[in-house]
């Protein structure tokens, strides 16, 4: 499973590359109540992370549950967003334990997420953060609005996965993203005109179509490659950083927005300062860190195999710079000095592809 997003607020990047299939098991009892007790811890473990958007509870979800790396990535990337944030701080969810049901390979249980009116909070405040922390405070917990989803498992050898990550997030935060009136789209789930079932996840790869497709019959899937662009060391900052964005797109480019984001990357502290987000669904972000050996550690640890799938790849003693594709994901990765920038897509079209690669460009000329 991973959640597809057009990006939303700065990014946390995750290099996860492979999810864990690990799950919550089932408390050991002989009593009715032994599968409910199971699937309600593991809604448990999975509500206190996307509700808190705590970023420890958050990594703990792909070794627990089984949620891709890479969806959690769009999670942290909501965490960051100061206005969500200050929504999230207040909220809180009951479990509905009589609402679960259990089967012999899927499992589902019942959640009310409880959060303050955000519209009115953002209506009374504009986009001032403190002004819209301090309408949030005034609001009584007898005005929040909820938010019903259910959580769905898949259940095998006594452990539960996680099969409506994308669903879940999507149901809490979507709306809110919107009318918060941050940049970007949140879509997690990309929706087909049919619903996944638990058991069998739907394709939901977006396909390329043109004017003589016909209405009734979807054009083949048009994918794109990334070339090869050397790197060089380079004084990466935040100048360098917009001029790069401009170079792939200039829509994006005049959108790139500038801040003081403290954020924690894998055990890494960093201050995300830049971000820009194409209408092509690109996250650019732009990271400096708390020293020079810190971005080289995280760089060293981003990169860690991937010269083996990598189109461009430059493992310097005063810079690391690589591009390379997994599946769907376009990914750029370049450090220097104590400052980084990467690129994430989550396609890879035609279009995308000379993107990321008109990034990298504009990066070393």
């Amino acid at each position: 499973m991973k959640l597809n997003v057009k990006k939303i607020a700065c990014m946390a990047l995750s290099f996860s590359m492979i999810a864990s299939l690990a799950a919550c098991s089932k408390k050991d009892k002989k009593d009715d109540d032994s599968e409910a007790t199971g699937c309600v811890a593991a809604t448990e473990t999975l509500m206190d992370a996307v509700v808190s958007l705590n970023a420890k509870k958050i990594k703990k979800l792909e070794k627990e549950l089984g949620v891709d790396g890479d969806a959690l990535a769009d999670l942290e990337a909501i965490a960051d967003n100061e206005f969500v944030a200050a929504v999230m701080e207040k909220a809180s969810f009951e479990i509905d334990e009589d609402s679960v049901k259990e089967k012999k390979k899927t499992a589902s249980v019942g959640v009310t997420v409880s959060l303050p009116d955000y519209e009115d909070a953002f209506d009374e405040a504009g986009d001032d953060i403190d002004d819209f922390k301090e309408a949030i405070d005034s609001q009584k917990e007898k005005n929040y609005q909820t938010i019903d989803v259910t959580v769905k498992f898949e259940v095998e050898d006594d452990e539960y996965t996680l099969s409506n990550f994308s669903e879940v997030c999507e149901a809490i935060y979507a709306d809110m993203i919107k009318a918060l009136d941050v940049e970007g789209d949140v879509d997690p789930t990309e929706p087909t005109d049919t619903e996944p079932t638990d058991t069998e996840p739907t394709d939901t790869t977006p396909v390329t179509t043109d004017d003589t497709t016909s209405s009734t019959t979807p054009a083949p899937e048009t994918k794109g490659s990334l070339r090869p662009v050397p790197g060089k060391k380079i004084d990466l900052t935040q100048d360098a950083f917009k001029a790069a964005v401009e170079n792939a797109d200039p829509a994006a480019a005049a959108d790139v927005m500038f801040m003081n984001q403290t954020t924690d990357i894998q055990g890494y502290q960093t201050v995300c300062t830049g971000m820009a987000f194409s209408d092509s669904g690109l996250i650019y972000t732009y990271y400096e860190f708390d020293s020079e050996a810190s971005a080289k550690a995280y760089a060293d640890k981003c990169m860690t195999g991937i010269d083996l799938i990598a189109v461009s790849y430059e493992k310097e003693s005063d810079y690391n710079y690589c591009m390379y594709m997994y599946g769907d994901m376009s990914i750029v990765v370049y450090q220097s000095g104590a400052a980084m920038t990467t690129i994430l897509a989550s396609e890879n079209t035609e279009e995308i592809c000379e993107q990321v690669c008109s990034f990298a460009e504009g990066l070393f000329k």
